[in-house]
């Protein structure tokens, strides 16, 4: 196992998450309000 440093585990984390979050956002704009 790799074992990352906080601070970039979190960054990569927090990328992740604005991804998804991005994801999230495209589909809810597509589907009927």
């Amino acid at each position: 196992m790799i074992v990352l440093p906080r601070r970039l585990s979190d960054e990569v984390a927090d990328r992740v998450r604005a991804l998804i979050d991005e994801k999230n956002l495209e589909a809810g704009m597509k589907l009927p309000a």
